[in-house]
């Protein structure tokens, strides 16, 4: 298909889509068509949204196909190609208009031709009431006060022990001080909708996920450097081969001298998926004892016991430390714990949950309407009550 050609098919699976009508495979040629092209996408948010419906009601009256044509022209990638084609007939200069620079009005019509305009799906009405996170922790001292990371100033915050605590945009680090003191610990934790990076005193670099925490020395002494974590968290550890690094999840500990890893310890998730990106790692549990190579993987469950390794999907893994949601064959359980966990909504399920997995990629400063899109399409329905998502 050509860019009018696929505008146009565009234009329908919308249409379809906006009356629920549209089938699991039309659902996913939507969503490919969608992430083609940034103006697909971007005539699909408008669409869609209420408010912008309204805008392009107003413009219903002052249509001038010729106009839109010119502006169409301009304004599409294909710009050489579309230089070919200026003798086109109106009525495809037409269809072309409606799908592209003021496609908007050609959905108003259909929209308006039955009973007025359709109520804004389920997913859509959390526009405005469920945002993304954002870069926010607390940094919880020795002393059990709390500092606000996101809303402190940039420059030095405390001195701890013998470091001095320094905040800068939106990563905390920890500089040696003058003067002397024993090391104290310190606990960066994030809330749900939250997110943050610390760099330690050896340099290792910590992202947290959302509704997770570290807790560590703000000087690292002695022969081991040791912090422990809840939630999720991805490391780049500072090599150093005589200072083994040991990350404590529980009773499990995941060591390593100077490499790149991610460990997935949710409580409500199956077990502690360690990932290993680079370099190696030995993980250990009460009774079981396993290596890591790069892009491999290992599952502990709750009573210690480990799955066999496995190959690792590491864009699917690292996703979050790319503000990316992957989803790759995933249930709908799975979809919404990440996603009540990054919006900061509690989910819950009013009946049994369908076996449907969903593949997709989509921004984690996306509306959360984009997600739920996606399995809307196949099948799965919400119901929102203040924070709260119900899945019927």
């Amino acid at each position: 298909m050509d860019a009018i050609e696929k505008s146009l098919r565009l234009a329908l699976l919308i249409r379809k889509h906006l009356d629920q009508t549209l089938t699991a495979e039309e659902a996913v040629e939507m969503e490919s068509l969608r992430r083609e092209d940034p103006d697909h996408d971007r005539w699909f948010d408008n669409l869609t949204e209420p408010d912008e419906l309204v805008n392009g009601l107003n413009e219903i009256e002052s249509v001038n196909v010729d106009r839109g044509w010119e502006r169409l022209q301009s304004a599409m990638k294909a710009h050489e190609q579309l230089a070919k084609t200026r003798n086109i007939p109106s009525r495809w200069k037409l269809a072309a208009v409606l799908t592209g620079a003021i496609l908007i009005t050609g959905i108003l019509l259909w929209q308006l031709a039955g009973t007025g305009k359709s109520a804004p799906s389920p997913a859509e009405q959390l526009t405005t009431l469920i945002k993304p996170g954002q870069d926010k922790a607390y940094l919880v001292l020795a002393d059990g006060r709390e500092i606000l990371l996101d809303s402190a100033g940039n420059g030095s915050l405390i001195i701890q022990g013998n470091m001095q605590v320094v905040k800068q945009g939106d990563v905390l680090s920890y500089k040696k001080a003058d003067q002397q003191a024993s090391p104290v610990y310190n606990t960066i934790r994030t809330p749900k909708g939250g997110q943050f990076k610390i760099e330690l005193s050896d340099g290792s670099r910590v992202w947290l996920n959302a509704a997770s925490s570290l807790r560590f020395p703000t000087n690292f002494a002695g022969t081991h450097r040791i912090v422990q974590l809840t939630g999720e968290a991805y490391f780049e550890v500072k090599s150093n081969p005589k200072r083994p690094f040991t990350v404590e999840v529980g009773s499990l500990k995941v060591n390593a001298t100077g490499t790149r890893f991610n460990i997935n310890a949710y409580p409500d998730e199956n077990g502690i998926l360690t990932t290993l990106a680079e370099g190696n790692v030995r993980v250990r549990s009460i009774n079981s004892d396993v290596s890591l190579k790069p892009e491999q993987e290992v599952l502990t469950e709750p009573n210690g016991t480990m799955s066999p390794v496995r190959s690792a999907d590491m864009e699917t893994r690292l996703a979050w430390t790319n503000g990316k949601f992957i989803f790759n064959g995933a249930d709908v359980p799975a979809i919404m714990r990440q996603i009540g966990r990054w919006y900061d909504v509690d989910v819950r399920y009013l009946g049994p949950v369908k076996g449907e997995t969903f593949t997709g990629m989509v921004s984690r400063q996306s509306d959360i309407t984009r997600v739920l899109r996606i399995m809307e399409a196949g099948g799965i329905k919400f119901r929102i009550e203040k924070n709260v998502i119900m899945v019927e």
